[in-house]
């Protein structure tokens, strides 16, 4: 049984090490991201935007957050008269970050201006009856250009993003695309 245990831990810690392995930041790698980013801002998560409205007033009750309004102090690169944008981690491929509000961050990205929800039709199933095992799980949500695509939601949940990006600035941020301001990888988006 001990066996057993230990090779689970060391299969979940290698898999969760997989699961989000950002590139490093460096002076080099800000230039890169400066080049690729649409929106580079600084500025603070202040509410939740989450699809569940209950998800949403635990997380505003807690002042963190994973899907958030974000207050924008200052605009590094894009349009320079964004106040506020709404920031997605529905792509973030077990690379969420956990936001504080309040707290002075750097985001970057690229706007969302459409979500597509392609999650797989499941087969109606009788009581007791147990799903096919040939089909294979839905793969993470992806992006083209500016249309988010999601694989493990429901039509309603595509249908509120569409409403809020049809008024709002609203980009997928993650672990690996924000960064704290007053940490080694700020220092090299502030010079």
């Amino acid at each position: 049984m001990r066996i057993i245990l230990t090779f689970l831990l060391l299969t979940l810690k290698i898999h969760l090490s997989i699961c989000c392995e950002c590139p490093s930041t460096n002076e080099e790698s800000v230039k890169r991201t400066f080049e690729k980013a649409e929106i580079i801002v600084i500025g603070h998560a202040v509410r939740n935007m989450n699809y569940n409205v209950e998800v949403r007033k635990s997380w505003d009750n807690r002042s963190q957050g994973f899907d958030f309004l974000f207050k924008v102090d200052s605009v590094l690169k894009g349009d320079t008269t964004i106040k506020e944008i709404i920031v997605t981690q529905l792509l973030s491929d077990g690379c969420s970050r956990r936001f504080d509000f309040g707290e002075p961050m750097i985001l970057s990205g690229t706007s969302i201006t459409k979500f597509v929800n392609r999650t797989p039709k499941r087969p109606k199933l009788n009581e007791g009856e147990i799903p096919p095992t040939e089909t294979p799980p839905p793969p993470p949500g992806y992006a083209s250009g500016p249309t988010l695509f999601l694989y493990n939601s429901k039509q309603e949940e595509a249908d509120y993003w569409n409403e809020l990006a049809k008024n709002n600035t609203v980009i997928s941020s993650s672990l690996c695309t924000s960064y704290y301001v007053n940490s080694e990888a700020g220092a090299y988006f502030l010079k």
